[in-house]
């Protein structure tokens, strides 16, 4: 595979911000109470252990983000955002903790899991959307 310029890295950044902020919309919609109690279980897990804890929040991230998709519950959206965060330079490897900023991982998930436990579409859609560009400047600023 070539590598990516950065105009096609902004195009793939357009498409996962809208179709993460239409899949929180529709996890704002289906989320089940046993999903809830996962998601906050997960943000508790947070609190544990000061030890490693960018990396430790990184994976919390992507854990929350696959409950997310999980509540959205339309496998052919998560499929294809799937796909494209994959390209997306927020999951490259050779960035190993592409997102220092423990607090604002933590405040980004509390906001989400507030919006979704109130059924907040527009909320949910505009913290992802947030929090995608966020780690998106994040990763600019350490390129």
């Amino acid at each position: 595979m070539s590598e990516m310029g950065a105009t096609d890295q902004q195009r793939i950044l357009e498409l996962c911000v809208f179709m993460a902020g239409f899949c929180a919309r529709l996890a704002a919609r289906r989320i089940t109470e046993t999903q809830i109690e996962r998601m906050e279980a997960l943000l508790r897990s947070c609190d544990a252990g000061p030890g490693g804890r960018s990396k430790a929040l990184l994976d919390i991230d992507r854990v929350f983000q696959s409950l997310l998709c999980e509540a959205a519950d339309n496998p052919y959206l998560t499929s294809k955002l799937a796909s494209l965060c994959d390209l997306s330079p927020r999951n490259w490897p050779s960035l190993s903790d592409p997102i220092e900023r423990d607090r604002a991982i933590v405040a980004h998930l509390g906001r989400l899991l507030e919006a979704l436990k109130h059924g907040d579409e527009l909320a949910a859609e505009s913290v992802v959307r947030e929090h995608i560009v966020k780690s998106q400047e994040g990763i600019s600023q350490t390129i």
